[in-house]
């Protein structure tokens, strides 16, 4: 009776999907802007004197919201008339899920652990993931909807399960660094990331473009920032023992 089950969610998850671009001319949203890939740097030494790196991110370019996703009648009882693009979150102009990080910072000593991501109103929730290679993803589905949810690093599957109920699964991260994209075959316009790193110097931006590493080995360090949409820039800054460094960062300015 499961696999009876199993084979029918997978089936009308395939259909649906199929119906969408068909049926309705659907397009592929534009691809994100490429990950960086890991620094070709030495890695730094975990002993000796650190410091931490304070700053605030923001993009003072042009940049147009796409306007809201509009729902059909059936799924507004689940996402709303209508589903926000929070691909890129601007407030003022600070940027928000930029992802921060040191150049050559060294590999993590403690456990990877587990993120998480909610599939809430019809969307990713938070868009950007921050985790660590080799731990797992908790994938939430807090709606009463059927969803599908595929993650890919690169050309490959990382894995791809249809979620028909509100429940919980786990899944594990790629062991190396990189972003799973998340996408949505039933729903097309739901997208996220999950941002996989192997050591502990990063951090994600708050709703007011800030972060802060705490740890980081002193000296002259190049910090790479990074958004899936906005695109990536390498700052410097310059790390004194028991201080904090300031840096801000524009990612229209690079």
């Amino acid at each position: 009776m499961r696999d009876r089950v199993c084979s029918y969610l997978k089936g009308l998850t395939r259909s649906i999907a199929v119906f969408a671009v068909a049926g309705f001319g659907c397009k592929e949203r534009q691809e994100p802007a490429a990950a960086p890939p890991p620094a070709a740097v030495a890695r730094l030494a975990a002993e000796g004197p650190k410091g931490a790196v304070h700053g605030v991110v923001r993009f003072s370019g042009p940049f147009t919201r796409k306007p809201p996703q509009q729902v059909s009648a059936d799924l507004v009882a689940a996402c709303g008339a209508e589903v926000e693009d929070r691909s890129v979150l601007l407030h003022d102009g600070a940027l928000e899920n930029a992802l921060v990080t040191v150049d050559g910072a060294p590999l993590a000593t403690t456990p990877p652990g587990k993120a998480q991501v909610d599939q809430h109103g019809c969307a990713y929730l938070p868009p950007v993931v921050l985790a660590r290679a080799g731990g797992q993803l908790a994938i939430v589905n807090s709606d009463q909807a059927l969803h599908n949810v595929r993650g890919k690093s690169g050309a490959a599957n990382v894995f791809n399960v249809a979620m028909p109920l509100p429940q919980t699964i786990t899944r594990p991260l790629p062991q190396a660094p990189g972003v799973v994209e998340l996408k949505c075959d039933v729903h097309p316009w739901m997208h996220g990331w999950v941002a996989v790193v192997d050591h502990e110097l990063a951090a994600l931006t708050s709703a007011a473009g800030e972060f802060r590493l705490d740890g980081v080995p002193a000296g002259a360090r190049t910090l790479t920032v990074w958004h899936p949409v906005l695109g990536t820039t390498h700052v410097s800054a310059t790390v004194a023992e028991g201080q904090v460094a300031e840096v801000a960062v524009d990612l229209a300015a690079h």
